[in-house]
Parts: C-alpha cells; sequence; structure tokens
C-alpha cells in the first residue's frame, strides 16, 4: 500500500573524483538520530552516488546533481527540496549544512571503508538454499502486448498435478519478491509454500520492464488484475498444475485485486488468501491511514486539518476529469491550508500532486472492494496485523466479513495478530513506516505458518 515518509531521506550525487568510496554522517531531527551512508562510484571519469539510511532501512537511493568548487561541496536533490553545502575539512571528512524546506541540520560526512549491510536474516538463509530442495524456473507470459516475467517453484517428486498459488503484490512498482528495504516476504512465502508441496508463481510487476511502460505508463489496478488473469492462464497451461487448484495470495492492493480476479474468471480460482487487503473504498483507507500514522508520532492536533484537506483534494478528484485542472484546483486548496505551492517547494508539491491525478490514485481512491468480495464464494483467509497503520483491520477485516457473508461464503478463516506490522513482522513499537527497515524480521514464521496450515486444510 502506497505511503507517505515523513522523516527525512538524504540523498547526494557527487562529481569530484576525490569523492569516490563511502562516506557516513548522521543527523537529530524531532529526537531521531540517523545514519546516512554516501556511496560513490566513479564511471567513465563521472560520479554515480547512492545513498543508504541504515537506521530507517533504506538503501541505495539515487542522488540527484551537485557542482564541486576548489575545496565546497554542492549537493542539490530537487524531489524533496533538499540542499547540502559542505567544505572539505581534509580529504576524509566534509563539514556541512543540510538545508530541507525550513529545516537547517548540520551534517558532517567521513570516508569509511565499507558501508553497513542490512542484516536480513531470513532473507539470507532462503538465498543461501544451495542446491534448492525444490524446482526454480525462470519463466514469462503474456498479456496482451505486455509480457511479464516471473519464477516458478515446483516441488520435487510429486506425484500427480500440483496445486499452485499466484502472489500478487501492493502498490508501488514492485519486483517478484516484493522487495523492500532488503526484506523480501514473496521469497519467503514461495518458500514455505513450495516446500509444503505447493507451486507458487511470482511475478515482476509490469513496469519494471520498459517495454511494458512505452504501452502503457499509467496503469491502474484493473490492469494488474489483468496481468493476474494472465498469470492465472499461464498456470493453467502447464501439465503439471493441477487446473481446477490454483489459487491467488495478495498483500495489501494485492488482496484488494484478489477478489477482482475472481470476480471475473469465477470458476477458475480455488481459494483467496488476503494479506493486509482492502475491504474499504481506497478514500476510507487514506484517511485512517494519514490519522493513524500521525496519532503514532504523537500529532493527534493534527488530525482534524489533515483530514480537511484530504477531503477537499479527494472531492476534487471525483469530480475534476482534466489533470491540469484537478492541479489548479489542488493547489488553491493547499495554498489556503498555508502552504508555498510557488516557492522553494513547489517542484516537490508539484509531484506529489502528479502522482494524485494519476490513472492508479483516481480509481483507487473510489473503488469498493467489498462489492468484489460479495462474489467471493471459494475458501478465504484473511490476514491483518493488529498495528497495521497502513491498512487499518478495524475498518478493513470487518467490511470484508460482511461482504462475504453476502456472499454466503462459509469457508472464511479471519485472525488479527497482534504486534504485527503492514508487512507481518512482529514489531515491539507502534507499526509505523519507519520501523520496516529496523526490525531485522522479514515475515514472522507465524504468519509463513498459517498459510501453510490454512491450505493443507481446505486443499486436499
Amino acid at each position: 500500500m502506497r505511503y507517505i515518509f515523513t522523516l527525512l531521506f538524504f540523498p547526494f550525487f557527487l562529481c569530484s573524483q576525490d569523492m569516490a568510496g563511502n562516506w557516513q554522517g548522521s543527523m537529530t531531527f524531532q529526537g531521531q538520530t540517523a545514519r546516512i551512508v554516501l556511496k560513490v562510484q566513479s564511471e567513465n571519469g563521472n560520479l554515480i552516488a547512492f545513498m543508504d539510511s541504515p537506521d530507517q532501512g533504506a538503501i541505495d537511493i539515487p542522488v540527484s546533481q551537485i557542482s564541486v568548487e576548489e575545496n565546497r561541496v554542492i549537493f542539490e536533490i530537487r524531489s524533496i527540496n533538499g540542499r547540502f553545502r559542505g567544505i572539505f575539512r581534509d580529504e576524509n571528512e566534509i563539514v556541512g549544512q543540510w538545508k530541507q524546506g525550513q529545516i537547517e541540520l548540520p551534517l558532517i560526512l567521513n570516508r569509511i571503508e565499507q558501508a553497513p549491510k542490512l542484516n536480513r536474516p531470513q532473507v539470507d538463509a532462503v538465498l543461501a538454499q544451495n542446491p534448492l530442495p525444490y524446482l526454480s524456473e525462470e519463466v514469462s507470459f503474456q498479456n496482451g502486448e505486455i509480457q511479464l516475467q516471473g519464477t516458478l517453484t515446483l516441488p520435487k517428486n510429486r506425484r500427480g498435478r500440483i496445486p499452485a498459488a499466484i502472489l500478487i503484490s501492493g502498490s508501488g512498482t514492485q519486483d517478484r519478491d516484493e522487495t523492500i528495504i532488503g526484506h523480501k516476504p514473496f521469497l519467503l512465502i514461495a518458500d514455505a509454500l513450495t516446500k509444503a508441496g505447493y507451486a507458487v508463481l511470482r511475478y515482476d510487476d509490469r513496469l519494471l520492464n520498459e517495454k511494458n511502460a512505452q504501452i502503457n505508463d499509467n496503469p491502474d489496478s484493473r490492469d494488474f488484475a489483468e496481468d493476474a488473469a494472465a498469470a492465472l492462464k499461464y498456470l493453467k497451461s502447464r501439465r503439471e498444475i493441477h487446473p481446477r487448484k490454483i489459487g491467488v495470495i495478495g498483500h495489501s492492493e494485492g488482496g484488494m485485486i484478489a477478489p477482482m480476479l475472481v470476480t471475473e474468471n469465477p470458476r477458475s480460482v480455488a481459494f483467496i488468501i488476503s494479506l493486509a487487503g482492502t475491504g474499504v473504498t481506497g478514500e476510507e483507507v487514506l484517511y485512517s491511514q494519514v490519522a493513524a500514522m500521525l496519532r503514532s508520532r504523537k500529532l493527534e492536533n493534527l488530525v482534524a486539518d489533515e483530514r480537511e484537506k484530504q477531503e477537499l483534494l479527494y472531492n476534487i478528484l471525483k469530480t475534476e476529469p482534466s489533470d491540469s485542472l484537478a492541479m489548479v484546483k489542488m493547489k488553491a486548496v493547499l495554498a489556503d491550508f498555508g502552504l508555498d505551492v510557488t516557492g522553494e517547494n513547489s517542484a516537490n508539491i508539484e509531484a506529489e500532486l502528479a502522482q494524485m491525478t494519476s490513472m492508479w490514485f483516481r480509481y483507487f481512491l473510489v473503488h469498493n472492494p467489498a462489492l468484489d468480495w460479495k462474489n467471493v464464494k471459494v475458501p478465504v483467509l484473511l490476514l491483518n496485523g493488529e498495528k497495521d497503520l497502513q491498512v487499518l483491520p478495524d475498518i478493513n477485516l470487518p467490511a470484508i466479513e460482511n461482504a462475504l457473508k453476502i456472499a454466503k461464503n462459509r469457508n472464511v478463516s479471519i485472525k488479527k495478530i497482534d504486534n504485527f506490522n503492514h508487512l507481518f513482522q512482529f514489531t515491539p513499537g507502534t507499526g509505523s513506516v519507519d520501523e520496516y527497515g529496523k526490525l531485522e524480521e522479514t515475515m514472522s514464521r507465524v504468519v509463513l505458518e498459517e498459510m501453510v496450515r490454512w491450505l493443507l486444510g481446505v486443499m486436499r
């Protein structure tokens, strides 16, 4: 599910041969200190740089622009309205100031030998398997002109046709492992289910392929549902797969797409596992998401104003079909709330509003997944983390449950799991997105085992 980071990220782009190497510093903002690691490489006389924030779990963030004159360095990051100005104290230290909007923070960068590595023990354990205890095959399949690429894992030495699962990722452009800040939850799911005797197909989102972007660079959830339908068709073409025992496992937006797939293919999907899937409109999801995130940061005083702002912006999107006119009207709303839409932050605001006028956002805002859940009569497992601040269980699980009751679906299992976040990591904290990268666990074994146990019960 898409979310807006409110912590600062500090990417840099460098252009001096003396800058090649790794640099580390730290900044403190609102009581939180975060390390910043700058990784600089020289290629054909030009420098390419990426930034990590190990304490926030962010890795390989590309940087934008630099000018270096004598001992002065200026880094500019237009996308977040940020700029760093520094001076080489010596060849191993740069002393400077970071400015982002009205915020100014001191930042000292020191050269280090090696950039810190994120610790992801579950992912490392799966990747270290050699040989794999199952078959793994690179595959491709078509949705019209759109070519999709993925990985199909198959259990070894299985007699008869194999039941299978298709993994559908959350929002944003995701790879087949649904990689986020070093975590690869779909890799873990595929590993666990294949070891339990199920074939698993996971695939890259269409926009990871540049050729697909040339065909349609503005897809929405309906397009992604068609991609999932193409995956379903592909699995049915495989002789080793049981054609009547293919189900879907969707995370976040993928949990919304799963019932869409069943609605369009009512006799072709054998089961659904929804991991933090939505049951209310995107508008309601976003209202609850923003309010929960503000409260997690003890900013209750901002909740009412943010809700008012959201309502005004979303009403424009629902009533104004012209993207350009919608942008003008939304800028006027933001100006009324005191934002400087023409000043230093204008490029950042423009980018945010452009995302909101995309086909994906417009569709997500008004789509009601409960209408699709009313058509689902196949076995369903609904899982949500009690501390999920992106898809709140207390408004989404009841909506899905009520829709399934209307469908007279009696094969439904619903679990809200205490102390789990949106990624199904156990967390002692608030469940905030800021914690995802700090946690070493990628996906709790409790969830992986629950999915296997439930599947063994319904897909005998």
